[in-house]
């Protein structure tokens, strides 16, 4: 019982995480812009994508038992997740710094309303719809440990974002921006990282073997070490870094250079670096 209630904290704990701080971001702007009437689209969004994930991890389930090259689906849903958020960091960093002037001649934030729906729909929907694929065995094995784990792990991913949130009240709209870009770039490269390492799995195979698939590194560490990618803390560093115990060297590079040139996009835009 316990060992279900864990393994579902843990893994809930993580994808819940993702979203609840990009969703937290989004709700901190929209208060920060007066756009009150917004929050009504993201709501939506996050209602849509919970019982969108629900659904198709039931149908999946209950049709292929398991997603059929699960590998490649979360490599193209995590792929897709991580390039909408960069344009949500490439639009920050073009209006932030000038952001009370932007808002003044705009009548939208991000694509406006529904762009906002559609944004929190892709966002929410993945983590749901995996978490559902990924608590499968243990949802047969003990189903009442296994919700318990659940409610806790979405209770300690959403007190995270809440604290964000009431932390974006004390900012100014233009430091707010600067540090929330900052923090989507890490959410993002460990997003498109996981996409990568995925998408390479389904590689490995259908055949593939190179210089690609080998490790970079590969950190020892046993299963209940919090440092483990299931692990509490080794989760959360793997949401706000993307980090991760091991990784490819194709993962690696692409990560890193997404961190380097996002970050030096977003240094620039604000003036903390100047341009050459």
């Amino acid at each position: 019982m316990l060992r279900e209630a864990a393994t579902a904290f843990t893994i809930t704990f993580r994808e819940a995480l993702e979203a609840a701080l990009i969703i937290s971001i989004i709700l901190t702007v929209l208060h920060k812009t007066g756009r009150h009437s917004y929050r009504s689209y993201v709501a939506l969004g996050v209602i849509a994508s919970i019982m969108g994930g629900i659904a198709s991890g039931y149908i999946i389930l209950r049709v292929y038992g398991v997603f059929p090259h699960k590998e490649l689906f979360e490599a193209v849903s995590s792929i897709t997740a991580a390039v909408i958020i960069t344009w949500v960091i490439y639009w920050m960093a073009r209006e932030g710094p000038n952001i009370a002037w932007s808002i003044s001649r705009r009548t939208a934030l991000i694509g406006g309303g529904i762009g906002l729906l559609v944004f929190t729909l892709i966002v929410t929907y993945r983590e749901v719809l995996e978490t559902v694929v990924m608590l499968a065995p243990a949802l047969v094995s003990d189903a009442g440990a296994t919700t318990l784990g659940v409610l806790g792990g979405v209770g300690a991913a959403s007190v995270i974002a809440i604290l964000i949130y009431m932390a974006g009240y004390r900012m100014s709209l233009r430091k707010l921006f600067l540090y929330t870009s900052i923090m989507l770039v890490f959410v993002a490269s460990g997003i498109l990282g996981y996409g990568v390492h995925e998408a390479l799995e389904y590689m490995e195979e259908s055949g593939y073997e190179g210089f690609l698939t080998e490790k970079a590194y590969e950190l020892d560490l046993g299963e209940d070490s919090i440092l483990h990618p299931e692990g509490v803390l080794g989760s959360i560093l793997a949401v706000l870094i993307g980090y991760s115990a091991s990784m490819e060297w194709a993962r690696l590079v692409i990560q890193v250079v997404y961190v380097v040139v996002m970050l030096q996009v977003i240094l620039r835009a604000y003036g903390v670096l100047r341009r050459r």
